[in-house]
């Protein structure tokens, strides 16, 4: 008599499936590892990119109209100053300079507002950007304080994972 008997055939099916758990847990493992992974790059990266993108711009501001308390705990959540890459705009013989604004919009969006007023520069309620565009995402928090240097403190949470970074920034204009 040729043939598996049914304890045989029992026994290979039980190996069998333990091996197939094993290599399913396996993979399901390492997916969730690199979501996990790929997630902490994300929140990492979108830090860095806003943190040097505010970091360059002060570093070039040519004046700093923000009132910046000297004390973190009072510190603004915007800061608004000349942009130091562009120079003035004369309009009929009148000095018209650009001014930029870093704040937290909606939905953990960090916004660049970008203005162009003259020397006497004031920012009404409400006002219309000429140009706005989203640098950060998933930013729960931001603060600037300080004259110098300038403190700047970014928040960003995606999910589980959050990230703090910290830059302190000397003008080169002011």
């Amino acid at each position: 008599m040729k043939g598996f008997t049914l304890v045989e055939i029992v026994v290979v099916t039980v190996i069998l499936m333990t091996i197939a758990l094993i290599v399913t847990n396996v993979v399901f493992l390492s997916s969730s590892v690199y979501l996990q992974k790929k997630n902490s790059t994300e929140v990492l990266q979108n830090g860095r990119v806003a943190m040097d993108a505010i970091s360059r711009e002060v570093r070039q501001a040519r004046r700093i109209v923000t009132n910046l308390s000297e004390n973190k705990e009072e510190a603004s959540r915007e800061i608004i100053f000349q942009d130091g890459h562009r120079d003035a705009v004369y309009i009929d013989g009148e000095a018209h300079y650009y001014y930029i604004q870093y704040i937290e919009g909606e939905e953990g969006r960090l916004k660049r507002n970008e203005f162009l007023e003259d020397e006497n520069f004031s920012f009404p309620e409400g006002v219309n950007p000429e140009t706005e565009s989203v640098i950060g995402e998933h930013v729960s928090k931001i603060k600037f304080w300080g004259s110098r240097p300038i403190s700047i403190f970014i928040k960003i949470e995606k999910d589980s994972k959050k990230i703090q970074l910290f830059n302190m920034v000397f003008s080169r204009n002011i």
